[in-house]
């Protein structure tokens, strides 16, 4: 998934992604409060790492992610000319373990 963060709004458009239901991309909306792992990644920079998204504490499962049954997710900055423009997130239904070390070639 790539979203766009959309300052006037203070919330990301999902713009990408593949697996995702039909209307969700381009029209798919996360909030961008704090406890959002895209609004994390956003405002640290840091990955934002989670292999079990319904039993974590520190962010919050976003309705979207839910509603396509998302397990597990990884969020990075996307960097853009000078400033952050969006995150992009590699989630998943499934078992398994994500890591900073699953995108090293």
């Amino acid at each position: 998934m790539s979203a766009s963060y959309l300052p006037d709004e203070g919330q990301f458009l999902v713009r990408a992604g593949v697996g995702w239901k039909p209307c969700a991309v381009g029209q798919a909306r996360t909030g961008a409060d704090r406890e959002s792992p895209t609004e994390a990644a956003f405002q640290t920079g840091e990955p934002v790492i989670s292999n079990h998204l319904e039993s974590e504490s520190r962010i919050r499962t976003p309705d979207v992610l839910r509603e396509h049954g998302i397990g597990r997710a990884i969020n990075l900055l996307i960097q853009g000319e000078g400033q952050p423009c969006g995150v992009l997130g590699v989630d998943s239904p499934t078992d398994g373990r994500l890591s900073t070390q699953t995108f090293v070639a």
